[in-house]
Protein backbone atom coordinates (compact mmCIF):
# COMPACT_ATOMS: atom_id res chain seq x y z
CA UNK A 1 0.00 0.00 0.00
CA UNK A 2 1.42 3.45 -0.73
CA UNK A 3 0.38 6.97 -0.54
CA UNK A 4 -1.51 9.05 -2.80
CA UNK A 5 0.21 12.11 -3.06
CA UNK A 6 -1.23 15.79 -4.32
CA UNK A 7 0.90 17.03 -7.39
CA UNK A 8 -0.19 19.95 -9.65
CA UNK A 9 2.24 19.08 -12.42
CA UNK A 10 2.63 15.08 -12.87
CA UNK A 11 5.51 13.85 -14.79
CA UNK A 12 4.25 12.58 -18.33
CA UNK A 13 6.82 10.04 -18.70
CA UNK A 14 5.30 8.13 -15.36
CA UNK A 15 2.26 6.34 -15.29
CA UNK A 16 -1.33 8.34 -14.20
CA UNK A 17 -1.74 8.12 -10.33
CA UNK A 18 -5.70 7.52 -11.23
CA UNK A 19 -4.44 4.18 -13.89
CA UNK A 20 -2.64 2.74 -10.70
CA UNK A 21 -5.61 3.20 -8.42
CA UNK A 22 -8.15 2.09 -11.31
CA UNK A 23 -6.11 -1.28 -11.58
CA UNK A 24 -5.84 -1.30 -7.91
CA UNK A 25 -9.34 -1.02 -7.38
CA UNK A 26 -10.56 -3.62 -10.04
CA UNK A 27 -7.82 -6.25 -8.46
CA UNK A 28 -10.03 -5.72 -5.22
CA UNK A 29 -12.86 -7.12 -7.00
CA UNK A 30 -11.07 -10.41 -7.03
CA UNK A 31 -10.11 -10.66 -3.43
CA UNK A 32 -12.15 -12.04 -0.57
CA UNK A 33 -14.59 -9.39 0.57
CA UNK A 34 -13.95 -7.24 3.84
CA UNK A 35 -17.62 -7.83 6.22
CA UNK A 36 -16.94 -5.73 8.52
CA UNK A 37 -16.94 -1.71 8.77
CA UNK A 38 -14.02 -0.31 6.79
CA UNK A 39 -14.37 2.21 9.75
CA UNK A 40 -12.78 0.24 11.99
CA UNK A 41 -9.75 -0.17 10.35
CA UNK A 42 -6.88 1.60 11.91
CA UNK A 43 -6.37 4.85 11.20
CA UNK A 44 -2.64 4.68 9.18
CA UNK A 45 -4.71 2.30 6.85
CA UNK A 46 -7.35 4.58 6.26
CA UNK A 47 -6.22 7.93 5.67
CA UNK A 48 -2.60 9.43 4.73
CA UNK A 49 -2.03 13.04 6.84
CA UNK A 50 -1.15 16.03 4.60
CA UNK A 51 1.07 18.38 5.66
CA UNK A 52 -0.31 21.32 7.76
CA UNK A 53 -3.86 19.44 9.06
CA UNK A 54 -5.39 19.84 5.62
CA UNK A 55 -7.86 16.72 4.03
CA UNK A 56 -6.74 13.68 4.26
CA UNK A 57 -6.22 11.36 1.32
CA UNK A 58 -7.01 8.20 1.19
CA UNK A 59 -4.06 5.33 0.18
CA UNK A 60 -5.11 3.67 -3.13
CA UNK A 61 -4.84 0.30 -1.71
CA UNK A 62 -7.78 1.50 0.85
CA UNK A 63 -9.84 3.20 -1.77
CA UNK A 64 -9.78 -0.16 -3.45
CA UNK A 65 -11.50 -1.95 -0.77
CA UNK A 66 -13.45 1.16 0.15
CA UNK A 67 -15.69 0.63 -3.58
CA UNK A 68 -15.38 -3.20 -3.24
CA UNK A 69 -16.98 -3.24 -0.03
CA UNK A 70 -19.89 -1.58 -1.65
CA UNK A 71 -21.07 -5.00 -2.80
CA UNK A 72 -20.71 -6.38 0.45
CA UNK A 73 -24.05 -8.79 1.57
CA UNK A 74 -24.80 -7.04 4.67
CA UNK A 75 -26.96 -3.82 4.02
CA UNK A 76 -25.85 -2.07 7.17
CA UNK A 77 -22.17 -2.71 6.17
CA UNK A 78 -22.96 -0.98 2.79
CA UNK A 79 -24.12 1.87 4.26
CA UNK A 80 -21.19 2.24 6.31
CA UNK A 81 -19.12 1.75 3.58
CA UNK A 82 -20.83 4.24 1.50
CA UNK A 83 -20.33 6.75 4.07
CA UNK A 84 -16.56 5.98 4.34
CA UNK A 85 -16.18 6.49 0.75
CA UNK A 86 -18.24 9.77 0.63
CA UNK A 87 -16.26 10.89 4.04
CA UNK A 88 -12.53 9.85 2.42
CA UNK A 89 -12.67 10.44 -1.10
CA UNK A 90 -10.49 13.64 -2.23
CA UNK A 91 -10.37 15.13 -5.78
CA UNK A 92 -7.11 13.25 -6.43
CA UNK A 93 -9.25 9.94 -6.33
CA UNK A 94 -12.17 11.17 -8.41
CA UNK A 95 -10.48 9.99 -11.89
CA UNK A 96 -9.71 6.00 -11.19
CA UNK A 97 -13.55 6.38 -9.23
CA UNK A 98 -14.94 7.45 -12.58
CA UNK A 99 -13.01 5.02 -14.37
CA UNK A 100 -14.87 2.22 -11.81
CA UNK A 101 -18.12 3.77 -13.63
CA UNK A 102 -17.39 3.36 -17.21
CA UNK A 103 -16.20 -0.43 -16.60
CA UNK A 104 -19.13 -2.41 -17.69
CA UNK A 105 -17.44 -5.05 -15.51
CA UNK A 106 -18.32 -3.53 -12.52
CA UNK A 107 -20.96 -5.10 -10.11
CA UNK A 108 -24.04 -2.72 -10.37
CA UNK A 109 -24.30 -2.24 -6.67
CA UNK A 110 -20.99 -0.31 -6.54
CA UNK A 111 -21.96 1.87 -9.78
CA UNK A 112 -24.67 3.27 -8.33
CA UNK A 113 -23.59 3.84 -4.86
CA UNK A 114 -20.91 5.48 -6.51
CA UNK A 115 -22.76 7.42 -8.28
CA UNK A 116 -24.63 8.51 -5.18
CA UNK A 117 -21.11 9.14 -3.45
CA UNK A 118 -20.16 11.48 -6.16
CA UNK A 119 -23.20 13.13 -6.18
CA UNK A 120 -23.46 13.52 -2.68
CA UNK A 121 -19.80 15.15 -2.72
CA UNK A 122 -21.13 17.53 -5.92
CA UNK A 123 -18.27 16.04 -7.99
CA UNK A 124 -18.61 17.92 -11.08
CA UNK A 125 -16.48 15.84 -13.28
CA UNK A 126 -19.41 12.63 -12.51
CA UNK A 127 -21.45 15.03 -14.73
CA UNK A 128 -20.49 13.49 -18.00
CA UNK A 129 -20.37 9.80 -16.96
CA UNK A 130 -23.83 10.41 -15.11
CA UNK A 131 -25.50 11.50 -18.27
CA UNK A 132 -23.93 8.88 -20.28
CA UNK A 133 -25.39 6.13 -18.14
CA UNK A 134 -28.69 7.87 -17.64
CA UNK A 135 -29.15 7.51 -21.61
CA UNK A 136 -27.75 4.35 -22.21
CA UNK A 137 -30.85 1.44 -22.28
CA UNK A 138 -28.36 -1.29 -21.95
CA UNK A 139 -27.90 -0.54 -17.98
CA UNK A 140 -29.89 -1.63 -14.98
CA UNK A 141 -32.71 1.09 -14.21
CA UNK A 142 -31.34 1.18 -10.95
CA UNK A 143 -28.16 2.34 -12.18
CA UNK A 144 -29.89 4.98 -13.98
CA UNK A 145 -32.20 6.17 -11.33
CA UNK A 146 -29.19 6.60 -9.48
CA UNK A 147 -26.97 8.45 -12.37
CA UNK A 148 -30.36 10.89 -12.74
CA UNK A 149 -30.07 11.97 -8.74
CA UNK A 150 -26.32 12.63 -9.21
CA UNK A 151 -27.31 14.85 -12.34
CA UNK A 152 -29.79 16.83 -10.08
CA UNK A 153 -27.53 16.98 -7.37
CA UNK A 154 -24.64 18.76 -8.92
CA UNK A 155 -27.18 21.02 -10.73
CA UNK A 156 -25.65 20.15 -14.16
CA UNK A 157 -28.19 21.53 -16.18
CA UNK A 158 -25.76 20.95 -19.58
CA UNK A 159 -27.07 17.19 -18.78
CA UNK A 160 -30.81 17.86 -18.48
CA UNK A 161 -31.17 16.56 -22.28
CA UNK A 162 -30.31 13.46 -21.12
CA UNK A 163 -32.80 13.23 -18.18
CA UNK A 164 -35.21 14.30 -20.39
CA UNK A 165 -34.81 11.40 -22.47
CA UNK A 166 -34.67 9.25 -19.51
CA UNK A 167 -38.28 10.59 -18.28
CA UNK A 168 -39.81 9.68 -21.97
CA UNK A 169 -38.26 6.46 -23.14
CA UNK A 170 -37.65 4.37 -20.14
CA UNK A 171 -38.72 1.16 -19.87
CA UNK A 172 -39.57 1.53 -15.96
CA UNK A 173 -42.12 3.90 -15.00
CA UNK A 174 -40.09 4.40 -11.49
CA UNK A 175 -37.11 5.19 -13.82
CA UNK A 176 -39.34 7.52 -15.91
CA UNK A 177 -40.62 9.29 -12.54
CA UNK A 178 -36.97 9.48 -10.94
CA UNK A 179 -35.65 11.18 -14.26
CA UNK A 180 -38.39 13.48 -14.58
CA UNK A 181 -38.14 14.70 -10.69
CA UNK A 182 -34.35 15.17 -11.54
CA UNK A 183 -35.23 16.98 -14.61
CA UNK A 184 -37.90 18.95 -12.37
CA UNK A 185 -35.31 19.80 -10.16
CA UNK A 186 -32.51 20.85 -12.19
CA UNK A 187 -34.74 23.11 -14.45
CA UNK A 188 -37.36 24.61 -12.21
CA UNK A 189 -39.95 26.77 -14.16
CA UNK A 190 -38.47 26.31 -17.50
CA UNK A 191 -39.28 22.30 -17.14
CA UNK A 192 -43.55 22.85 -17.79
CA UNK A 193 -43.84 22.56 -21.30
CA UNK A 194 -42.01 19.22 -20.98
CA UNK A 195 -43.30 18.06 -17.98
CA UNK A 196 -46.90 18.90 -19.78
CA UNK A 197 -45.68 17.22 -23.16
CA UNK A 198 -44.62 14.13 -20.89
CA UNK A 199 -47.71 13.99 -19.25
CA UNK A 200 -49.87 13.77 -22.28
CA UNK A 201 -47.90 10.67 -23.59
CA UNK A 202 -47.66 9.12 -20.10
CA UNK A 203 -49.67 5.82 -19.83
CA UNK A 204 -48.49 4.64 -16.56
CA UNK A 205 -51.16 6.11 -13.58
CA UNK A 206 -48.05 6.38 -11.27
CA UNK A 207 -46.29 7.73 -13.16
CA UNK A 208 -48.46 10.06 -14.23
CA UNK A 209 -49.21 11.18 -10.41
CA UNK A 210 -46.15 12.16 -10.31
CA UNK A 211 -45.62 14.56 -13.25
CA UNK A 212 -49.11 16.05 -12.46
CA UNK A 213 -47.91 17.13 -9.18
CA UNK A 214 -44.24 17.89 -10.47
CA UNK A 215 -46.29 21.01 -12.96
CA UNK A 216 -48.37 22.09 -9.98
CA UNK A 217 -45.38 22.52 -7.63
CA UNK A 218 -43.78 24.62 -11.09
CA UNK A 219 -47.45 26.91 -11.09
CA UNK A 220 -48.74 26.88 -7.45
CA UNK A 221 -44.96 26.88 -5.86
CA UNK A 222 -42.95 24.46 -3.53
CA UNK A 223 -45.15 25.37 0.00
CA UNK A 224 -48.41 26.20 -0.70
CA UNK A 225 -51.04 26.02 2.11
CA UNK A 226 -54.79 26.40 1.92
CA UNK A 227 -56.73 26.29 5.60
CA UNK A 228 -59.20 24.13 6.27
CA UNK A 229 -62.88 24.42 6.62
CA UNK A 230 -64.75 22.17 9.01
CA UNK A 231 -65.46 18.55 7.24
CA UNK A 232 -63.09 19.92 4.90
CA UNK A 233 -60.16 18.09 2.94
CA UNK A 234 -57.70 20.52 1.54
CA UNK A 235 -54.48 20.24 -0.42
CA UNK A 236 -51.28 21.86 0.88
CA UNK A 237 -47.50 21.44 -0.39
CA UNK A 238 -44.24 21.81 2.49
CA UNK A 239 -41.05 21.87 0.28
CA UNK A 240 -42.20 20.00 -2.69
CA UNK A 241 -44.01 17.44 -0.56
CA UNK A 242 -47.98 17.15 -1.35
CA UNK A 243 -50.06 16.23 1.86
CA UNK A 244 -53.97 16.18 2.69
CA UNK A 245 -55.21 17.83 5.44
CA UNK A 246 -58.67 16.93 7.04
CA UNK A 247 -60.66 19.09 9.81
CA UNK A 248 -63.61 17.54 11.92
CA UNK A 249 -66.64 18.82 11.49
CA UNK A 250 -66.10 20.77 14.91
CA UNK A 251 -62.78 22.10 14.27
CA UNK A 252 -62.86 25.12 16.09
CA UNK A 253 -64.43 24.20 19.34
CA UNK A 254 -63.04 24.27 22.77
CA UNK A 255 -59.40 22.50 23.04
CA UNK A 256 -56.96 22.69 20.17
CA UNK A 257 -57.27 18.61 18.23
CA UNK A 258 -55.30 15.80 18.03
CA UNK A 259 -53.39 15.22 15.06
CA UNK A 260 -53.84 11.90 13.28
CA UNK A 261 -51.04 11.23 10.85
CA UNK A 262 -51.63 8.26 8.05
CA UNK A 263 -49.38 6.89 5.89
CA UNK A 264 -49.76 5.08 2.57
CA UNK A 265 -47.81 2.12 1.75
CA UNK A 266 -45.98 1.32 -1.95
CA UNK A 267 -47.57 2.98 -4.80
CA UNK A 268 -50.25 4.84 -2.33
CA UNK A 269 -51.81 7.96 -2.65
CA UNK A 270 -52.82 10.15 0.35
CA UNK A 271 -56.00 10.80 -1.31
CA UNK A 272 -56.88 6.87 -0.40
CA UNK A 273 -55.21 6.85 3.01
CA UNK A 274 -57.74 10.20 4.05
CA UNK A 275 -60.45 8.60 2.82
CA UNK A 276 -59.64 5.35 4.55
CA UNK A 277 -59.21 7.10 8.56
CA UNK A 278 -61.76 10.41 7.16
CA UNK A 279 -64.84 9.27 9.06
CA UNK A 280 -63.54 7.52 11.72
CA UNK A 281 -60.89 10.47 12.30
CA UNK A 282 -64.39 13.27 12.36
CA UNK A 283 -66.24 10.55 14.95
CA UNK A 284 -63.41 11.12 17.53
CA UNK A 285 -62.67 15.24 16.78
CA UNK A 286 -59.77 14.52 15.06
CA UNK A 287 -57.46 16.42 12.39
CA UNK A 288 -55.87 14.24 10.04
CA UNK A 289 -52.26 14.73 7.93
CA UNK A 290 -51.97 12.17 5.05
CA UNK A 291 -48.46 13.17 3.66
CA UNK A 292 -47.51 11.76 0.17
CA UNK A 293 -43.95 10.90 -0.02
CA UNK A 294 -43.11 11.26 -4.03
CA UNK A 295 -41.05 8.24 -5.15
CA UNK A 296 -38.59 10.87 -6.83
CA UNK A 297 -38.08 12.57 -3.68
CA UNK A 298 -38.23 9.55 -1.25
CA UNK A 299 -37.25 6.54 -2.85
CA UNK A 300 -36.73 4.46 0.52
CA UNK A 301 -39.22 6.90 2.65
CA UNK A 302 -40.09 4.08 4.90
CA UNK A 303 -36.52 3.98 5.97
CA UNK A 304 -36.44 7.41 6.21
CA UNK A 305 -34.31 7.86 2.95
CA UNK A 306 -31.23 6.30 5.35
CA UNK A 307 -30.57 3.53 3.07
CA UNK A 308 -29.44 2.48 -0.31
CA UNK A 309 -30.79 5.24 -2.90
CA UNK A 310 -32.58 7.24 -0.94
CA UNK A 311 -29.28 8.62 1.09
CA UNK A 312 -28.66 11.84 0.21
CA UNK A 313 -32.55 12.83 -0.45
CA UNK A 314 -34.19 14.15 2.42
CA UNK A 315 -35.46 12.40 5.20
CA UNK A 316 -38.69 11.74 5.49
CA UNK A 317 -39.42 11.92 9.30
CA UNK A 318 -37.99 15.07 8.97
CA UNK A 319 -40.30 16.33 5.87
CA UNK A 320 -43.27 15.12 8.24
CA UNK A 321 -42.29 16.77 11.17
CA UNK A 322 -41.76 20.18 9.04
CA UNK A 323 -45.19 19.56 8.08
CA UNK A 324 -46.92 18.90 10.99
CA UNK A 325 -45.05 21.87 12.78
CA UNK A 326 -46.50 24.40 9.85
CA UNK A 327 -49.50 23.09 10.30
CA UNK A 328 -49.77 24.10 14.22
CA UNK A 329 -48.69 27.71 13.22
CA UNK A 330 -51.94 28.25 11.19
CA UNK A 331 -55.14 25.71 12.59
CA UNK A 332 -56.09 24.47 16.04
CA UNK A 333 -54.69 21.29 16.49
CA UNK A 334 -52.09 19.94 18.95
CA UNK A 335 -48.82 18.92 17.29
CA UNK A 336 -46.51 17.92 20.37
CA UNK A 337 -47.73 14.17 20.20
CA UNK A 338 -49.04 12.60 17.02
CA UNK A 339 -50.93 9.11 16.93
CA UNK A 340 -49.81 7.52 13.98
CA UNK A 341 -51.23 4.78 11.26
CA UNK A 342 -49.33 3.29 8.05
CA UNK A 343 -49.83 0.92 6.28
CA UNK A 344 -47.29 -2.12 4.52
CA UNK A 345 -44.71 0.37 3.76
CA UNK A 346 -45.95 2.81 5.61
CA UNK A 347 -46.35 0.60 8.72
CA UNK A 348 -42.62 0.38 8.25
CA UNK A 349 -42.15 4.26 8.06
CA UNK A 350 -44.22 4.45 11.46
CA UNK A 351 -42.21 1.71 13.27
CA UNK A 352 -38.79 3.50 12.30
CA UNK A 353 -40.50 7.68 13.07
CA UNK A 354 -41.32 6.14 16.62
CA UNK A 355 -37.25 5.19 16.86
CA UNK A 356 -36.19 8.27 16.17
CA UNK A 357 -38.53 10.72 18.10
CA UNK A 358 -40.49 8.72 20.54
CA UNK A 359 -41.29 12.05 22.36
CA UNK A 360 -43.51 13.15 19.38
CA UNK A 361 -46.01 10.01 19.47
CA UNK A 362 -49.10 9.59 21.68
CA UNK A 363 -49.51 6.30 19.91
CA UNK A 364 -48.19 4.16 17.08
CA UNK A 365 -50.20 1.55 15.31
CA UNK A 366 -47.69 0.18 12.09
CA UNK A 367 -49.85 -2.31 9.91
CA UNK A 368 -48.73 -5.11 7.64
CA UNK A 369 -45.06 -4.59 7.85
CA UNK A 370 -42.59 -6.55 5.55
CA UNK A 371 -39.27 -5.01 7.36
CA UNK A 372 -38.31 -4.36 11.55
CA UNK A 373 -36.17 -3.21 13.05
CA UNK A 374 -33.77 -5.99 13.99
CA UNK A 375 -33.58 -6.56 17.74
CA UNK A 376 -31.06 -9.39 17.03
CA UNK A 377 -28.21 -9.51 14.31
CA UNK A 378 -29.87 -12.83 13.62
CA UNK A 379 -33.19 -11.50 11.99
CA UNK A 380 -34.85 -13.08 9.07
CA UNK A 381 -33.00 -11.26 6.07
CA UNK A 382 -29.84 -10.76 8.23
CA UNK A 383 -30.18 -7.31 8.19
CA UNK A 384 -27.53 -5.65 10.71
CA UNK A 385 -28.45 -3.53 13.50
CA UNK A 386 -27.29 -0.18 12.00
CA UNK A 387 -30.85 2.11 11.56
CA UNK A 388 -33.07 1.84 10.11
CA UNK A 389 -32.70 -1.98 10.12
CA UNK A 390 -31.99 -2.21 13.60
CA UNK A 391 -31.01 0.13 16.65
CA UNK A 392 -27.10 1.17 16.33
CA UNK A 393 -26.19 4.65 15.09
CA UNK A 394 -26.32 5.06 10.85
CA UNK A 395 -23.66 7.78 10.14
CA UNK A 396 -26.08 9.15 7.78
CA UNK A 397 -27.84 10.42 10.96
CA UNK A 398 -25.46 11.49 13.62
CA UNK A 399 -29.03 13.66 15.29
CA UNK A 400 -30.06 9.78 16.11
CA UNK A 401 -27.23 8.75 17.20
CA UNK A 402 -28.37 8.38 21.00
CA UNK A 403 -32.09 6.29 20.11
CA UNK A 404 -32.10 2.91 21.63
CA UNK A 405 -34.03 0.04 21.21
CA UNK A 406 -34.85 0.62 24.61
CA UNK A 407 -37.12 3.66 23.66
CA UNK A 408 -38.93 1.87 20.66
CA UNK A 409 -39.94 -1.02 22.68
CA UNK A 410 -40.96 1.16 25.37
CA UNK A 411 -43.39 3.80 23.04
CA UNK A 412 -47.29 3.51 22.99
CA UNK A 413 -46.96 0.88 19.44
CA UNK A 414 -48.25 -1.86 18.59
CA UNK A 415 -48.08 -3.99 15.53
CA UNK A 416 -51.23 -5.02 13.77
CA UNK A 417 -50.90 -7.92 11.05
CA UNK A 418 -53.61 -10.04 9.28
CA UNK A 419 -53.83 -13.86 9.37
CA UNK A 420 -54.19 -14.09 5.68
CA UNK A 421 -51.38 -11.39 5.08
CA UNK A 422 -48.07 -13.42 4.20
CA UNK A 423 -45.88 -10.83 6.21
CA UNK A 424 -47.46 -12.44 9.25
CA UNK A 425 -44.26 -14.65 10.44
CA UNK A 426 -42.13 -11.74 10.36
CA UNK A 427 -44.52 -9.73 12.58
CA UNK A 428 -44.44 -12.82 15.30
CA UNK A 429 -40.24 -13.09 14.75
CA UNK A 430 -39.91 -9.06 15.43
CA UNK A 431 -42.02 -8.92 18.72
CA UNK A 432 -40.82 -12.13 20.54
CA UNK A 433 -37.07 -10.98 19.80
CA UNK A 434 -37.96 -7.75 21.05
CA UNK A 435 -39.29 -8.88 24.02
CA UNK A 436 -36.41 -11.46 24.11
CA UNK A 437 -33.63 -8.34 24.42
CA UNK A 438 -36.07 -6.41 26.64
CA UNK A 439 -35.52 -9.03 28.73
CA UNK A 440 -32.10 -9.67 28.62
CA UNK A 441 -31.34 -5.92 28.85
CA UNK A 442 -33.68 -5.18 31.83
CA UNK A 443 -36.47 -3.14 30.44
CA UNK A 444 -40.48 -4.03 30.31
CA UNK A 445 -41.41 -3.62 26.69
CA UNK A 446 -44.79 -2.44 25.68
CA UNK A 447 -44.69 -3.56 22.30
CA UNK A 448 -47.38 -6.14 20.97
CA UNK A 449 -48.32 -7.61 18.04
CA UNK A 450 -52.49 -7.84 17.15
CA UNK A 451 -53.47 -10.37 14.74
CA UNK A 452 -56.48 -9.90 12.75
CA UNK A 453 -58.46 -12.81 11.82
CA UNK A 454 -59.21 -13.13 7.98
CA UNK A 455 -57.29 -10.23 6.66
CA UNK A 456 -54.98 -9.95 4.33
CA UNK A 457 -53.02 -6.74 3.26
CA UNK A 458 -55.53 -4.04 2.74
CA UNK A 459 -55.55 -1.11 4.61
CA UNK A 460 -58.94 -0.61 4.61
CA UNK A 461 -59.31 -3.36 7.08
CA UNK A 462 -56.41 -2.87 9.18
CA UNK A 463 -57.29 0.86 10.56
CA UNK A 464 -60.64 0.26 11.99
CA UNK A 465 -58.95 -2.22 14.52
CA UNK A 466 -55.54 -0.25 14.94
CA UNK A 467 -58.37 2.65 15.65
CA UNK A 468 -59.45 1.41 18.35
CA UNK A 469 -56.12 1.58 19.99
CA UNK A 470 -54.99 4.59 18.56
CA UNK A 471 -58.36 6.30 20.11
CA UNK A 472 -59.62 4.28 22.71
CA UNK A 473 -58.27 1.57 25.28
Amino acid sequence: MWEVRRVTQPDRGAPRKWRIALAAILFAFSLPLTTGPVAAQEDDAMVAEQDGGGVASLQEGTLASLVANLRVEARHDRVRALHDLVTYFTEDDVPALLGVLEDPAVSVRIQWRLLRALGIRGIQAAGPVAAAIVKDSERIEGVRQAAAYTIADLGAKAHAPALLDAARNAPEPLTRIIAAGAFYRLVGKGALHDLNRLLARETDPYAREHLDWFAQLIRNGDTFVTRPRPGEIVACARSGTRYLVYAPTDYGQGAPHDLLISVHGTFGSADRYMEIVRERADAENMMVVAPWFDAATFPSFDNLNLDNIGIGQPRSDLRLLEIVDALGAYTSVNTEKLYLYGHSKGGQFVQRFVFAHPDRVARAAPCASGIYLAPEEETKGGYGEMFPYGAEPNPFAPDLADRTFEGLVAAPIIFFVGTQDPRLLDAHRFVRESQLRAHKEGYIPRIEVRLLPDVGHDGSQTFPPAADFLFGE
